[in-house]
This record gives structure tokens, sequence and C-alpha cells, in this order.
């Protein structure tokens, strides 16, 4: 059993269409989520089929909803912030910030790692001007220590993958100081269906209060 301390937790989950049509049968008040990433795209050509009913599925639902790209070497960062943004133009005020997820498989290419890494602040940089958000960096320990190890990384909050058993969860060097914002810490059923679930270290306000600080210029609006 997963044991926390001092801290009032929000609970998420995290999708694509593997989950099929699994919003359309949730009851976020039962389940007790309060948030949702939702997959959008990945690398040049991948687009999720169900991102567009998951999206405002979500909203319908009153869960906070942010969107994810997946990464691949093998693409540019220009050609994967085209088709990003050809699923998602747009972020409510409500919305979560922008993912970036960085995996193994993200690497599919011969590269330096300092290769890897200009092209993925590129991609980055592209994210935080389109949407006026600083994005969010989703990744596991491994993977952070072998291709996030500069210093730059930690300008971007961490989604931590690590589904074992423990208090809180270790961060790659990058976010020694800061610590992470996000953690997957593992899979559960939801409305009959094996989803990745998440958790935010503060109340539903506090998250809320992320949201309007992810901001990079301020908005004419208030969250």
């Amino acid at each position: 059993m997963i044991m926390f301390t001092s801290y009032d937790f929000c609970a998420g989950m995290d999708i694509s269409h593997d989950q099929g049509n699994l919003l359309n049968r949730l009851n976020p008040g039962q389940d007790n989520l309060t948030f949702v990433f939702i997959k959008a795209s990945g690398g040049h050509t991948i687009q999720d089929r169900n991102f567009n009913a998951n999206w405002r599925l979500a909203q319908e639902k009153g869960l906070l909803r942010g969107p994810y790209h997946f990464f691949y070497t093998g693409d540019t960062a220009a050609q994967q912030m085209e088709n990003f943004t050809s699923m998602i133009k747009t972020l409510e005020s409500n919305d979560l910030p922008p993912v970036l997820d960085i995996e193994e498989r993200s690497f599919d290419t011969e590269n330096s790692v300092v290769g890897f890494q200009r092209q993925i602040l590129e991609l980055l940089e592209r994210m935080q001007a389109h949407f006026n958000r600083t994005p969010i960096i989703y990744t596991n320990l491994d993977v952070g220590r072998r291709y996030l190890d500069a210093e730059q990384f930690a300008n971007y909050p961490l989604w931590i993958a690590d589904p074992r058993t423990r208090s809180f969860p270790p961060v790659p060097p990058a976010w020694s100081h800061t610590g992470w914002k996000f953690w997957q810490y593992g899979t559960r059923n939801i409305a009959g269906i094996r989803t990745d679930v998440d958790y935010f270290p503060g109340t539903r306000s506090e998250l809320i209060e992320f949201i309007a600080n992810s901001y990079t210029r301020r908005p004419d609006f208030v969250v």
C-alpha cells in the first residue's frame, strides 16, 4: 500500500484510445478523480483517434484536462509541433498545461545526448510560445538520468512515472531541487477499464493555482 504523509492529494488519470470509451462510463465523483491527461498526438504523424471525444467528455465530466504529445527523435521539433497543434490549437483558462511525453521508445534514431536535448528543448520552447504555458515533462527515472540531465529541464514541471510501492518517487538529477509536480504511481480499474492513475500533491484549488501560474505571460482572464 502507498502511504502518504503531510500532503493532500488530488487523484487523476491519463488516457489514450487504449482506454476506449472510458470517459463515457466515468463517474468522476464516485471514482474521486480531479484531472485527466489525454493523448493528442505523437511524432510527426500519429494522432489519437479518440482525442477529440475524450477532450470534450473530460470537460463535460467536470475534470481538469491537459493534452499530451509523445516525443520521437526521428521527427523534427517543427514537424511534431505542427502535428500536436493540428489536434489541439488552444487551451482554455482552466486547462492543464501541455505535456511532452519522453520515454524509452522516444529515442528511435542514432544521435548524441546533446542532440536529443536540443531537439527536446526546441519542442518545449515551441509549445510554450504557442500556448503561453510552461509545458510539463513526463518521463521516468532512467530516461531522466540518461537523457534529461541538463539543468534547463528543471524549468519545466516534472510528471514522474514510478509505479512502485513507496511514499514518494525519486526524481532525476535535473529536478533534485524542484521535485515532482505529478506522479503516475500505478494502474487500477476505473469504470471497468485498466487505466494509469496519477497524483498531484495538493488540493483541487492548489491545482487550479498551478494552472494559473503556468502562464508565461499574464492572460487577459483569470482562472
